[in-house]
């Protein structure tokens, strides 16, 4: 395969600024990657600095100015810091968008090739949001037959929708059939033939090296409002009933750290470096609220190993079943320790993000010169969800022995299915212990309701 289309089904945009397209006969090749709105994405909240007097962090509001004042190619770091946090959430995040819109179905073996279906399971029974067909190894033997089954499952991927479209032209799949299976994003595969035919390496396409060149995001991000909650009073992280009381730092959100760890995070945006409660998040304003806390049901246990073995997920309309277990001990020198069951995950409400992938039909391989045509694909990307947990950051006695504990929900990951936390297997094991214990990941319908609108093709370079 001589193409270096993003085929990115190896996860492999990792780092910070830069997407990463595997070829098969290439070196990996760095995509730069860029903010529509980068202006706007962060705010005075998110630059803070250490009050040595007052003990605890302020606003940096020159550090706010600095960063203002800057080219949107050079706040991009700031952004991504906060929009990654510790974990690397946001990267996570790209690669799966770009993994479902640049999957080929071009796999070695049919356990390939059914691992990722399954991986891309859709809504209906029998689909996968790729929507790519292959006669010997989908289920159903015509194609008619095949896509029929798509009525909540959307195709979604280029090389689907192109795939779909001639089927169509070869009268093997009905229009009717093909307008819902696409979301009717075929009109536009019709218009940009040229470009559909060298994603697919096809006529004189199938020798040139095409290759996607640049990547700009564009949707709001919100601060999250997880106030970090606390219990105050040694004695009463003892009892049954858990009280939460008063924030710890309501001016910055910030937990009560030493001045060394303060200014090993000084610099860092979005809280991300100092506080695990406050993510910068894809979102509007579906951030989980740290005051459902207040409301909340809380059981003391004995020991850890009488924690609830099932997880569970919650969303803004399943409060109900909010239920936290916890285990509170004190050691012989009065410090606190405090344990919460993570098997609970908050599903926020779907957002979306708009996505501009530049494109060239022809790019040469040892220097990287565009040779060929370039195109723009436009598209917005829908039901993206935030996931988050409860965690415990620590405890901190105070010198007359009250204690304040940090409590409060830390963004996980994103997903595209409503229902279940995707970090979850089928059988209820987490994928962190799943994947040491067999060296594989299966998500638990992580792509389901991923769904593209507004499809657009354009010639030309619109990322500028």
């Amino acid at each position: 395969m001589k193409k270096i289309l993003g085929l990115l089904m190896s996860m492999t945009i990792i780092s910070a600024g830069t997407a990463s397209v595997v070829a098969c006969t290439s070196p990996v090749k760095s995509i730069p990657t860029y903010f529509a709105n980068s202006e706007n994405m962060l705010n005075e909240t998110d630059f803070v600095k250490w009050d040595k007097d007052n003990n605890k962090y302020v606003k940096d509001e020159e550090a706010f100015k600095e960063w203002k004042a800057k080219k949107p190619v050079d706040q991009k770091t700031a952004i991504n810091i906060g929009l990654n946090g510790r974990t690397g959430v946001f990267n996570r995040l790209r690669s799966d968008i770009s993994n479902v819109l640049t999957y080929s179905g071009r796999e070695t073996t049919k356990d390939k090739f059914l691992a990722h279906k399954k991986t891309f399971k859709g809504v209906d029974e029998g689909t996968s949001v790729d929507g790519i067909y292959d006669d010997v190894l989908t289920e159903t033997k015509k194609p008619e037959e095949y896509y029929a089954r798509f009525q909540n499952t959307q195709v979604s991927s280029l090389l689907g929708l192109y795939q779909l479209q001639k089927f169509v032209k070869s009268g093997d799949v009905t229009q009717e059939t093909a307008n819902k299976a696409s979301g009717n994003n075929l009109q536009v595969v019709e218009q940009s033939e040229e470009f559909f035919k060298s994603i697919a390496s096809e006529g004189d396409y199938a020798s040139k090296n095409g290759s996607f060149t640049k990547i700009e995001y564009s949707f709001e991000a919100a601060n999250a409002d997880n106030k970090i909650a606390y219990v105050e009073n040694g004695e009463t992280i003892e009892k049954t009933e858990l009280k939460v009381a008063e924030y710890l730092s309501p001016e910055t959100n910030v937990y009560e750290l030493s001045e060394d760890a303060a200014n090993k995070a000084k610099g860092q945006t979005g809280n991300a470096g100092y506080d695990p409660f406050a993510q910068k998040t894809v979102s509007s304003d579906s951030v989980v609220k740290a005051d459902i806390f207040q409301s909340a049901e809380f059981t003391k246990k004995e020991k850890t190993d009488d924690f609830r073995k099932e997880y569970l997920a919650v969303s803004s309309e399943r409060l109900d079943d909010l239920k936290f277990e916890y285990v509170a001990t004190k050691d012989k020198d009065n410090k606190y320790s405090l344990t919460v069951n993570n098997k609970l995950s908050y599903i926020t409400a779907p957002t979306s993000i708009d996505v501009k992938y530049v494109y060239n039909t022809d790019i040469e391989l040892k220097t990287g010169e565009e040779k060929g045509r370039s195109f723009t694909v436009e598209a917005k990307i829908e039901g993206i969800r935030a996931v988050y947990r409860p965690s415990v950051a620590g405890v901190k006695v105070q010198k007359d022995g009250k204690a304040k504990t940090q409590f409060g929900w830390v963004l996980v990951g994103y997903q595209f299915n409503g229902d279940k936390d995707s970090q979850v297997t089928e059988n209820g094991q987490s994928l962190e212990a799943a994947n040491k214990k067999t060296g594989t990941i299966t998500y638990h319908n992580k792509f389901k309701d991923f769904k593209i609108s507004n499809l657009q093709v354009s010639e030309g370079d619109k990322v500028k």
